[in-house]
């Protein structure tokens, strides 16, 4: 057993229970709560399962701007890799954008490393199914069971049969294209006046981009790649400065 992790507040349902998934996926703080041999842990077990239902199994994987981030994802690939599964390496992109471009792709599942709301110092692993979704609370714990077990029970194939990692190109402009494949042709934000706040977080290229691609006039306020930054005073959880933002620039809109 490589990790035991004790029920915690960010996995709160069932106090003092060994658990790792709470919600959302399983999250804490980085390198403290969350570790990269949990992660790996996670990532054997996540590929032991699909490697039992799928013979060839591919796994987009995904992350925010947190500076654990790629120390997380290079476990977790690590991890798929080492029981056969082969990964897709998406680097930055947003929750929803890994979830749909799964689904299209028809990929095996997911996985994305980001903590949402949280502060900086925390992280998460949240696992995706093939159709996008969040696993089934009866899959995971499976998966549980396999972190937990007295002995390794995921495969160790060698040689050729060892999985392999990737770069997925161009995942972002991908996920936009499927996006506005969705709208009707008429669709147009032309005339709005928008002022988006990225919060630092994976969504700081994409969101402007999406809001100006539907001819929206939009300003984009934290919106560099800095994990150190997010969430810290900014997004959905401190909407202050977004709104004074909108008032002094005359926008119709706000979003964080």
């Amino acid at each position: 057993m490589l990790a035991v992790v004790e029920r915690n507040s960010y996995n709160d349902e069932c106090p003092g229970l060994q658990t790792i998934f709470g919600t959302d996926g399983a999250r804490g703080i980085a390198n403290a709560d969350l570790t990269p041999d949990l992660a790996l842990a996670i990532g054997r077990a996540f590929g032991a399962w699909l490697v039992g239902h799928n013979q060839t199994p591919e796994v987009l994987l995904g992350r925010d701007t947190r500076a654990s981030g790629t120390m997380l994802a290079a476990a977790t690939s690590a991890g798929l890799c080492s029981t056969g599964a082969a990964v897709a390496d998406c680097g930055v992109i947003t929750t929803p954008g890994l979830c749909l471009l799964t689904r299209t792709e028809a990929k095996a599942g997911g996985v994305i490393i980001s903590a949402s709301h949280n502060p900086p110092a925390f992280n998460g692993i949240k696992l995706i199914d093939s159709q996008g979704r969040k696993l089934a609370d009866e899959i995971e714990q499976t998966i549980e069971d396999y972190v937990f077990a007295e002995e390794d029970l995921a495969p160790k194939p060698t040689g050729r049969n060892v999985g392999t990692a990737r770069q997925y190109p161009a995942p972002c402009v991908q996920y936009l294209d499927l996006l506005f494949e969705q709208l009707d042709s008429s669709f147009s934000l032309t005339g709005l006046k928008v002022v988006l706040d990225c919060t630092f977080g994976a969504a700081f290229e994409l969101a402007p981009q999406a809001f100006k691609r539907a001819g929206a006039e939009a300003t984009a306020i934290n919106a560099t790649p800095d994990g150190s930054k997010i969430n810290v005073r900014s997004g959905a959880l401190h909407p202050q400065q977004l709104a004074d933002e909108v008032v002094s620039q005359g926008a119709d809109l706000g979003v964080a």
